[in-house]
């Protein structure tokens, strides 16, 4: 049917499929990506869960992960996508959804 549309409302185009991918959508709880390290004293910085959200703040959030991940920037006022706000205690925590 796709190959159909395709001839009738694109000609030039070529209308077999090139690629086809399938790809999991990642959420948290809250609904905000995790975005920093694990916890303070950890090497593994996260940039994950952006479904929903993520392509259209892609540069934002690529720009911080980027700058944090190697050292050279923090940024505050963004406890709310750090990982260790689902851990007790976490800076973001608050025992309710946001």
């Amino acid at each position: 049917k796709a190959t159909e549309i395709v001839t009738e409302f694109f000609p030039g185009l070529i209308p077999t499929i090139a690629r086809a991918d399938a790809f999991p959508d990642l959420f948290t709880q809250d609904r905000h990506p995790l975005i920093g390290r694990l916890d303070q004293n950890s090497s593994i910085y996260c940039a994950t869960g952006f479904s929903g959200k993520g392509f259209k703040m892609a540069t934002g959030y690529g720009h911080i992960a980027a700058h944090e991940a190697l050292g050279k920037q923090a940024f505050d006022g963004l406890d709310f996508v750090r990982p260790d706000r689902f851990s007790d205690g976490g800076p973001g925590r608050s025992g309710r959804s946001r």
